[in-house]
């Protein structure tokens, strides 16, 4: 239980960490497009 615990606290950092990994990418595939 104690393993299992740990892995979804270890996913839940990964889910918040790709918003701000994702932004970044979504936004220069954006402006590339506007040229």
């Amino acid at each position: 239980m104690e393993e299992k615990k740990e892995r979804e606290e270890e996913n839940q950092e990964r889910e918040r960490q790709l918003p701000a990994i994702v932004s970044p990418i979504f936004i220069l595939a954006e402006v590339e497009e506007e040229e």
